[in-house]
């Protein structure tokens, strides 16, 4: 093994994992834990001074400028910066370790005579496109959207709750625009294969060239790594651009569930003209991209009337009853740390707020109404209430059989000691943030009365009226939360809270989309709220 330090790292220089224009990238590991690898990459300065140098300079500071912009983006989908090492000689750039890329996968798979599952298919879709939409919406557009640029990370390895993480990486030739929908002179890089149609015409572009690149990509996905109308060529490309200047292009036929689906949305992302194209907000917005899929390693989310294949029904019968029963407590338990993540936020805002500013007690509401509806979440599986159930699961299930699933469980949770603990406090927190969120609300009303609040906001006093005497949506909820928090007098007061509180209150805005429940069987619960002697008393 050679190794040598660089800042608190200490560097395998005999694990090269790639080389480009800025230098080497080697793993590393810290001084004081070699068991978590990063990959660190290495760039000689004197090697970007000299004057020839002038284009991989700009390159170099785009990216580093991206990757410092959204390091603190919570976004699981951008390869994540960990530290920037500068030193009079060298700039290291540290970061995440990822297994490896896109095109790589593709390349294994067809060796194996393999290829991704439909819902595998669409799994890395929308993991793509939640990166994408966290570059759109500190708009940067990427310009160089390919498969080496989707690196895969392995989490869980080697257990039941395996998972692959797909995130974009290399802003290299990244830009920032004030408006990504303005058509301008940008330098026109990228890789030719994967180009937007304005890009090789020699066009002014916008961030829709990010668009068609992204198509590129989902066709090869689908399509078992074709490039759409099979071109490989720059020039069998270049034909095709012609041809679907004239005539949109239309994919193949896809057999099976989804397929017209993800036909419709690749041949929408194709379109020649990019004014036709379809826009983010649309793409984002795509039945493909909102469908709510179990994972196929999860039996207790497939529909009972779900067409099964052999290695499905296979998977069935691996699945035994403690498996079952340890995904519920698992579901019990992240609807109970969403619920404490929101409380803790309330306690907070009641203990250190000496004067209750009324733009405050409607974040304190808002949020106090989406930890109630995750604690009954919580409730409703232990007392088999359907109607109170999360909708994911009482729309994934059939009813009578998630019923017999939950009740068996109750039963054999009485001898689990570590459940019957947190069923005592899932009960316990039901009640009390029941009781408690009604004398807040009256507490708000009086409050509101004696108030006034400027530009007061109607369609959220409503829907705070309306949660009282009816369930509401917690996505909803999370939305008007957002809206309300981007409020300029609301957001000064929230910045003056302790930072592990406004980040607990940027969790609890996209509690519904960063733990997704389909997902569940991935959720680790520390990363939603971590308890240790956390004391969730009101």
């Amino acid at each position: 093994m050679i190794t040598e330090p660089r800042g608190n790292y200490i560097v395998r220089l005999d694990k090269i994992l790639g080389q480009g224009s800025f230098g080497k990238v080697f793993t590393c590991y810290k001084k004081d834990d070699p068991n978590e690898e990063f990959c660190m990459k290495i760039i000689k300065k004197q090697d970007i001074c000299d004057s020839d140098q002038d284009f991989k300079k700009k390159q170099l500071e785009a990216e580093m400028k991206v990757i410092k912009e959204l390091k603190n983006t919570d976004s699981e989908n951008l390869v994540k910066l960990i530290e920037v090492i500068d030193s009079p000689q060298e700039l290291c750039i540290v970061m995440e370790l990822c297994e490896c890329d896109l095109s790589i996968e593709y390349h294994n798979l067809k060796q194996k005579k393999s290829w991704f599952s439909r819902l595998e298919q669409i799994d890395i879709i929308k993991q793509i496109l939640k990166g994408a939409k966290v570059l759109i919406e500190n708009k940067f557009v990427h310009r160089d959207i390919k498969p080496q640029n989707i690196l895969v990370k392995i989490v869980n390895k080697g257990k039941i709750n395996q998972r692959k993480i797909y995130k974009l990486a290399d802003f290299g030739f990244a830009k920032a625009l004030d408006d990504i929908y303005k058509k301008a002179a940008l330098t026109r890089v990228g890789t030719f294969v994967y180009c937007a149609p304005e890009i090789i015409k020699g066009l002014n572009f916008s961030a829709k060239c990010d668009i068609f690149s992204y198509g590129v990509v989902f066709h090869q996905i689908v399509y078992e790594g074709q490039f759409p109308d099979n071109y490989s060529t720059q020039y069998q490309m270049q034909e095709f651009i012609n041809k679907i200047e004239k005539h949109p292009y239309q994919c193949n036929k896809l057999k099976g569930e989804y397929g017209d689906m993800l036909k419709d949305l690749i041949q929408r992302m194709l379109l020649y003209n990019q004014d036709a194209r379809i826009s983010f907000e649309s793409l984002l917005s795509h039945e493909i991209v909102t469908l709510n899929i179990p994972m196929i390693q999860d039996s207790l989310f497939i529909k009972m009337d779900t067409p099964f294949n052999k290695d499905q029904i296979q998977q069935q019968q691996i699945e035994n009853q403690q498996s079952k029963y340890s995904k519920i407590q698992s579901l019990i338990d992240i609807f109970y740390r969403k619920s404490l993540l929101c409380l803790s936020v309330i306690n907070y805002m009641k203990e250190q707020i000496i004067i209750p500013f009324i733009e405050l007690s409607i974040v304190q509401q808002l949020i106090q109404i989406i930890g109630l509806e995750e604690i009954r979440f919580a409730f409703a599986l232990l007392h088999l209430i359907v109607s109170d159930l999360q909708s994911f699961i009482k729309n994934q299930h059939d009813v009578p059989f998630l019923m017999n699933i939950l009740q068996n469980y109750l039963e054999d949770s009485k001898n689990d000691w570590v459940r019957q603990k947190l069923h005592k406090e899932v009960r316990k927190q039901f009640h009390s943030q029941l009781r408690q969120s009604q004398d807040d609300f009256n507490n708000f009303i009086r409050k509101k009365q004696s108030t006034p609040i400027n530009n007061q906001p109607k369609k959220i006093i409503q829907f705070l009226e309306e949660s009282q005497q009816q369930k509401v949506s917690i996505p909803q909820c999370c939305q008007l939360l957002e809206e309300w928090l981007s409020n300029n007098i609301v957001n000064q007061q929230i910045s003056k809270f302790e930072s592990r509180i406004q980040q607990q209150i940027e969790k609890i805005k996209k509690i519904e989309t960063k733990f997704e429940i389909s997902n569940y069987f991935f959720i680790n619960p520390n990363e939603i709220f971590e308890i240790r002697n956390y004391q969730s008393g009101i």
